[in-house]
């Protein structure tokens, strides 16, 4: 594969190389408090590194026997270590979790109550989904919500101060 070379630019990817570098050493730092963005060992590091990274674990794809065996094992080590009787280790991210809450429990034009971006809310577009999003009253200091202001015109507004009251 032939590199073409821009006057200007050290090499192709320099300023993404650098920026990877950067963020790296910003995330040796502090602690993230997000879980799925939590550091991750160098031996599963290793593992995403690699082909495996792309490869599902199903019957139905050619060359995912390895990707099953190690799904397999680490089910058997995640119900051994927390003593259950069945174990999923299948990635599943914060917004499918969400979308899942949102369409089980909501239909759309509902209005949906939701913690603003600035208290740590998650940027879920439920308009997307036909439905409305209104911003719950939150307190940007101790992220405490506002009661008196709470209401927002869904159907929950009285399960939902029952709730926290």
């Amino acid at each position: 594969m032939k590199i073409f070379m821009v006057r200007g630019v050290s090499s192709p990817g320099s300023k993404i190389i650098s920026l990877v570098r950067k963020h790296e050493k910003l995330r040796t730092e502090g602690i993230n408090l997000i879980a799925s963005e939590n550091y991750l060992s160098s031996g599963v590091r290793k593992a995403l590194a690699s082909d495996l990274a792309g490869r599902y674990h199903s019957d139905f794809y050619g060359g995912s026997k390895f990707a099953r065996e190690i799904v397999e094992h680490t089910e058997r080590l995640a119900e051994k270590l927390f003593r259950a009787k069945h174990a999923i280790v299948s990635p599943l991210s914060g917004t499918m979790c969400d979308l899942a809450v949102l369409l089980a429990f909501t239909e759309p034009t509902e209005t949906v109550a939701m913690v603003p971006f600035s208290a740590g809310g998650f940027p879920l577009g439920v308009q997307k989904f036909h439905r409305k999003g209104v911003f719950l009253s939150v307190d940007d200091s101790s992220y405490e919500i506002d009661i008196a202001h709470a209401g927002c015109g869904t159907k929950f507004d009285n399960y939902f101060f029952k709730m926290i009251t």
